[in-house]
């Protein structure tokens, strides 16, 4: 008997715990599972390494995208700076993960440091296969119709 209320208590802590690590994320519900996003994608030839990387979304707006430093490392802090025409664009959530191998979910905010100009940080976790592909998804504020639009950029990590 004994152990069975112990075994409720710490499972109804996990949920708890569980349930306040997604509160203080300040991710909404719909964010997690959001599917119906029309995503807007750079050039395929682009390569973040090299320099920045732009989309231009239906509606004219530009995204261009630069990482820092450029070499992309693992395990180390990178710097997203997203300059942008879209008006009045404050902060932009993201979320980052491999294609090709699961290597979890990664958040990222974007928040505005000058007119036109986003950045964040975030650490990407190292694997000893390599040559990770990864996707770096934004959804953009929604329209009051409902119609929800993205942008997504692509890179590589040596390992």
């Amino acid at each position: 008997m004994r152990k069975n209320i112990s075994s409720s208590i710490l499972k109804i802590i996990a949920l708890l715990l569980i349930l306040f690590i997604f509160l203080l994320s300040k991710v909404s519900f719909t964010d997690w599972f959001s599917k119906d996003v029309s995503f807007f994608s750079q050039n395929q030839s682009c390569d973040l390494h090299d320099g920045p990387c732009e989309i231009k979304d239906d509606e004219g707006r530009s995204f261009l995208l630069e990482i820092s430093p450029k070499s992309i490392p693992l395990m180390e802090p990178l710097t997203f700076t997203l300059r942008t025409n879209y008006p009045n664009l404050e902060m932009l959530k993201g979320k980052i993960y491999a294609t090709n191998m699961n290597m979890g979910v990664h958040l990222i905010t974007l928040k505005s440091v000058k007119d036109g100009i986003l950045e964040g940080e975030v650490v990407l976790p190292t694997c000893v296969v390599g040559n990770m592909k990864w996707r770096c998804e934004f959804v953009l504020p929604s329209k009051k119709d409902g119609e929800k639009k993205g942008i997504v950029f692509m890179f590589k990590t040596d390992r």
